[in-house]
């Protein structure tokens, strides 16, 4: 007969496999309540983007799909995106029926925006804060590109955080100046709209929306692309350029069309966003400090002033 310690230490055995079991068959007992559900608000912006238009996220470092959806009657989706925050590609391509609201026309109207019209987006990492926003623009294309991501891919991809960094580092020196910080290029923009009733947001993601409009109208204004063409295939010849020579513009009016100016950016807001809106966007695009180089939204200081001179002259007399 046993003694009633070596039952107790049976039981205890049997208590100790029980518990080991669930851990030893899935890893972990609590595998899917303890990993994390990040939600990403996503706002593309080449104007706005109606309602329809596919986004997906991407881990930027494989290319695999990490989530899925499509834009709500805002022009903005919702991605969900569970246990992980590396480095992410953000793709939003239109479709049937899905449109963007094209302000470079001589009567701004919101036109066809099929599936072959994509922007992407790259990030290192998925933004901190608990409800983390990331814009998918014309500018944050241009890094991702550079960065080595394909716009027609189907997984697209970069080699690394640092590439993504380095890449959209210099989209914002090569259009915004290195000293420029109103709006990071990966922040979610306020885009005009079809009526001019804009009537409410952060006045920095305001400034965003509306250097996106003078970008385009700027584009389209200086022929870049060719002389027709909608506004994807001016930015996509933006794009080819800025990629080929490694994170720069070299033909000239590509260089002076991306230098938007602080009366482009006025001329939008006052179009497009409510006057309080448009007080605070030229407020804010007032405040910038010109770039050396002469990129950025930079509005010329005005004013008057006095002054005196001397000189000298030359003549004859008969």
């Amino acid at each position: 007969m046993k003694s009633a310690s070596a039952n107790v230490s049976a039981k205890r055995a049997v208590v100790f496999l029980a518990l080991a079991v669930p851990f030893a068959l899935g890893g972990c007992y609590f595998s899917d309540d303890s990993v994390p559900v990040s939600s990403i608000g996503v706002t593309p912006a080449k104007g706005a983007i109606s309602a329809g238009a596919s986004c997906q996220i991407f881990n930027g470092l494989t290319g695999a799909l990490l989530s899925s959806s499509t834009t709500d009657s805002s022009g903005a989706c919702s991605l969900a995106v569970t246990g992980y925050s590396g480095p992410v590609a953000i793709k939003v391509c239109g479709g049937a029926g899905v449109t963007y609201f094209d302000e470079t026309l001589t009567t701004p109207a919101n036109v066809s925006m099929s599936a072959s019209n994509c922007l992407l987006a790259a990030s290192p990492s998925i933004p901190a804060g608990g409800a983390p926003k990331i814009g998918v623009t014309p500018l944050t294309h241009l890094g991702a590109v550079l960065a080595g991501m394909d716009p027609s891919s189907t997984s697209p991809s970069a080699p690394s955080a640092n590439a993504i960094s380095a890449a959209n580092t210099k989209v914002k020196v090569a259009i915004l100046g290195a000293n420029f910080t109103a709006f990071d290029i990966l922040d979610a923009p306020t885009p005009p709209k079809l009526g001019g009733t804009v009537t409410t947001g952060d006045a920095n993601s305001l400034l965003y929306g509306a250097f996106i409009a003078a970008l385009s109208k700027s584009i389209v204004a200086a022929g870049v692309g060719g002389a027709s063409g909608s506004v994807f295939d001016r930015f996509s010849a933006l794009t080819t350029e800025f990629t080929e020579q490694g994170g720069k513009f070299t033909t000239e009016n590509m260089k002076t069309s991306v230098r938007v100016t602080g009366a482009q950016l006025q001329a939008i807001a006052d179009s497009f966003y409510s006057p309080a809106l448009s007080t605070q966007v030229t407020g804010i695009a007032n405040t910038l400090a010109p770039n050396s180089d002469g990129t950025g939204p930079k509005p010329a200081p005005t004013g008057t002033g006095t002054g005196t001179g001397t000189g000298t002259g030359t003549g004859s007399s008969s």
